[in-house]
């Protein structure tokens, strides 16, 4: 009953947030958020920006672009022992967007044609004016740390950190999201909400065979950038700095999410596991994480930062099994979520023949580190990287190197000591079009 209360909560909010959203001042020259659109009638195509169509004197627009990303990689437990080397297609995308403008409206579709669920995202958005949108569908949420607040082909190095991949595992939910942006003086402040279904990508709710678990998700993010506005668009995100800022600039950021009844080990899934209360039915705990992140830029160098916190919470006593027999308790809880913290910092720079160079250090601090069956392992990352731009993100060719100081285990059989140090290699060549 609890449940269905909720998500009548959460379509409510869905129907009656543009509503109210609506009753304010529209700005008839919301055009911001699509790369091409004049007054006239035309099409053209740019590598990077896609194939762009205005039509009706620009009333409408739409773009189709897409994203190949052939990979190399290679990973080594030891130095004498053979590696593993294999090649792979990170990426084959299509995206389809286009905006209506009189009518405020815009969407989103991206699918990529690599994995198991093609369809990345797909939401509408309501341009209220400059400073406000709401978009509702799925999408990639900016509720996590910085790196999965942008697209995979505006990363600076080939893969996210350590910290994004161990506390995050896709990043893009259902729900609906509020942007906004307002400035004061020189000072830039961007609060951003939002509420999903708590179960990830392709969430469907109770008519489907992968039915969804547990409560909501709310959460936000605050952007803050007291030196003004980046040069270029999501310049307050993307680490390179193409601009080459002529001025320093900062942002200073802070993130958060809380998902009630979370059954997938970051809270960004569902139906990895089952947990139950002591009467035998479905039970699982409250599940949350907080980020505070910053970006500083100046003539080619970056310099970024990041620090994540996660913890699971419950009121009750949680079960392993519907007989109520095995009491989920302290450590046992890191064997189903990922529990600690990490720190992560980077340093770029950006030559002006468009070669770049990075380095980026990585701690994993997990909160039961003696606990085997802990999903976050003790573990420092460090991480050197190398690329060539040719065209920024539309044409480039990334490699990195990563030394992974894993915390020794011991053998089950003979109690001798396993190193879990390693090595690994990823060069990619990317390509939007």
């Amino acid at each position: 009953m609890k449940k269905i209360k909720q998500k009548i909560v959460f379509l409510a909010l869905i129907g009656l947030l543009p509503t109210l959203l609506f009753a304010q001042d529209i700005d008839d020259d919301q055009t911001n958020d699509v790369d091409l659109l004049e007054n006239t009638n035309n099409s053209h195509f740019e590598l990077g920006k896609g194939l762009n169509l205005n039509m009706n004197q620009g009333d409408y627009s739409f773009k189709i672009s897409g994203m190949v990303r052939p990979s190399y990689g290679y990973e080594n437990f030891d130095l004498d022992t053979a590696a593993n080397n294999y090649f792979f297609i990170g990426a084959a995308r299509a995206n389809f967007e286009g905006i209506a403008v009189k009518e405020k409206v815009s969407f989103f579709i991206e699918a990529d044609f690599v994995i198991s669920f093609t369809l990345l995202e797909a939401f509408v958005a309501f341009h209220i004016n400059k400073k406000m949108k709401l978009s509702v569908g799925q999408k990639l949420t900016f509720t996590n740390d910085r790196a999965y607040s942008l697209n995979e082909s505006q990363l600076s190095m080939v893969n996210r950190s350590a910290l994004s991949n161990s506390f995050t595992s896709n990043g893009r939910e259902f729900g609906i999201f509020y942007e906004s942006s307002f400035q004061f003086g020189d000072v830039i402040i961007n609060p951003l909400v939002a509420i999903t279904s708590g179960d990830g990508m392709n969430s469907f709710g109770d008519n489907s065979i992968d039915v969804d678990k547990g409560g909501l998700k709310y959460g936000g993010r605050l952007e803050i950038l007291p030196l003004g506005a980046f040069t270029g668009k999501e310049g307050h995100k993307h680490v390179v700095d193409f601009h080459r800022e002529e001025k320093l600039k900062l942002a200073i950021n802070g993130s958060f999410s809380y998902n009630v009844g979370a059954s997938e080990q970051t809270g960004d899934g569902h139906g990895e596991f089952e947990l139950f209360d002591e009467d035998g039915n479905e039970k699982f705990p409250n599940y949350g994480k907080f980020y505070i992140d910053l970006l500083l830029k100046y003539k080619g160098i970056s310099f970024s930062a990041d620090f994540v916190n996660s913890f699971a919470y419950s009121n009750k006593d949680i079960y392993s099994s519907q007989q109520a027999v095995i009491r989920f308790t302290g450590e046992e809880v890191s064997s189903r979520y990922v529990l600690g913290t990490a720190f992560n910092t980077q340093i770029d720079y950006l030559f002006s023949n468009q070669w770049g160079v990075n380095f980026r250090y990585t701690s994993l601090m997990p909160e039961y580190e003696d606990y085997d069956q802990s999903i976050l392992k003790k573990e420092s990352w460090y991480t050197l990287g190398v690329g060539k731009y040719f065209k920024e993100d539309a044409l480039k060719i990334q490699a990195m190197g990563s030394y992974i100081d894993g915390k020794d285990s011991t053998h089950p059989t003979d109690q001798s000591t396993l190193s879990n140090d390693r090595y690994e290699v990823q060069v990619v060549a990317q390509i939007i079009f």
